[in-house]
């Protein structure tokens, strides 16, 4: 009940966002959220909460940091080892990993955001899948919502760096080297996009992408990467009416009507970032888990897209426009309600409420 309150005060606090109050309004319900994260005991899942703490608990010295078999990428170890230095609790990889993932997309949406509380909304499935849940993940995407925003404004050293820790959180943020294809024309990313999607319901290219990551020498990632597609808890496929990739298809339709009328290139750039998240998930349909988690890398966009996607069919498309006022937050409003349903009652890491 807790997630549906905050995801449904988000939705109606969007109905403010071209009022005076809207900076006020997101700062606030930023700080809320934010602290929410951070003072967490446990997950919208079940175990991860217990697994950070764990893993955390047991880097004390130098050797563990090194050591290849701890289960956890180097960026987080590095971490947990300064923690315990300092005599830390467990907490403190918690509250660290909530101010990691959450800042950075939260001064992203600040700077770029036409309607900065349509951008909470569009993010918050993201926060409770993701931040509340897979937080090593979500501390590497906020570091790449930074080389996004580097690579585009050619900051070489920055995007290099940026690139570097987000790798060093989550190895699956080596995908972000698609962001290459953004040189690529926003239609042919587009068209690309529909070709996938109904060759997703074709063929299944899991096995296909595991032996190309064996090919390339990674090998490590393509046995971690074929244990989810043979796992009985996770190697399940995404329906074609998951509502995630109903959004996804509506909202690569919704970029391509507006293609004749994107006069800003950081618009272009941004949409097809979202183009390239969207193939990704519709490549891996078949494997739910890997869908949501890699798409995640570039979806996570969606926070600047839809809110720039609706101004624009709000000033040019006057006949959508109670479209674009209702339909783009109520995606985002029910797949978020779809996940705080299920979600586990929110604690606090210092008793329940």
């Amino acid at each position: 009940m807790f997630y549906v309150l905050l995801v449904t005060s988000a939705f109606f606090l969007h109905l403010c966002d071209r009022d005076r109050a809207s900076t006020p309004i997101f700062y606030l319900f930023s700080l809320f959220v934010l602290l929410i994260t951070a003072l967490r005991g446990n997950g919208t899942g079940l175990a991860d909460y217990d697994a950070y703490i764990r893993i955390y608990s047991d880097i004390l010295d130098w050797y563990d940091v090194l050591n290849p078999t701890t289960h956890v990428e180097i960026g987080f170890r590095v971490v947990s080892f300064l923690g315990n230095t300092f005599n830390f609790g467990g907490q403190f990889i918690i509250v660290f990993m909530a101010l990691a993932s959450f800042i950075p997309v939260a001064l992203v949406i600040k700077k770029y955001s036409p309607y900065k509380l349509l951008s909470i909304v569009v993010w918050f499935p993201y926060i409770m899948s993701m931040n509340m849940q897979s937080s090593r993940i979500s501390v590497a995407v906020g570091f790449g919502v930074l080389f996004f925003i580097c690579y585009y404004h050619k900051y070489r050293l920055l995007s290099i760096l940026c690139f570097i820790l987000a790798v060093s959180f989550h190895t699956s943020l080596i995908l972000l080297v698609c962001t290459f294809l953004t040189r690529l024309r926003l239609s042919v990313l587009a068209s690309t996009y529909f070709v996938i999607l109904f060759l997703s319901f074709l063929i299944g290219f899991s096995v296909i992408f595991a032996s190309v990551l064996s090919l390339i020498g990674l090998d490590v990632i393509a046995v971690k990467f074929l244990s989810y597609v043979n796992s009985e808890h996770y190697g399940y496929p995404m329906r074609v009416y998951d509502p995630r990739v109903l959004i996804s298809v509506f909202m690569v339709a919704a970029i391509m009507l507006l293609n004749n009328k994107i006069t800003n290139p950081f618009h272009t750039y941004l949409f097809k970032l979202f183009v390239i998240g969207s193939m990704v998930l519709v490549a891996f349909m078949d494997v739910t888990i890997l869908a949501w988690r890699l798409s995640y890398i570039f979806l996570i966009i969606g926070v600047l897209v839809v809110p720039i996607v609706s101004k624009y069919f709000l000033t040019h498309l006057v006949r959508t426009q109670k479209l674009a006022y209702l339909a783009f937050p109520g995606m985002y409003l029910a797949l978020g309600l779809i996940i705080a349903v299920v979600a586990q009652p929110y604690i606090l890491f210092f008793g329940g409420i």
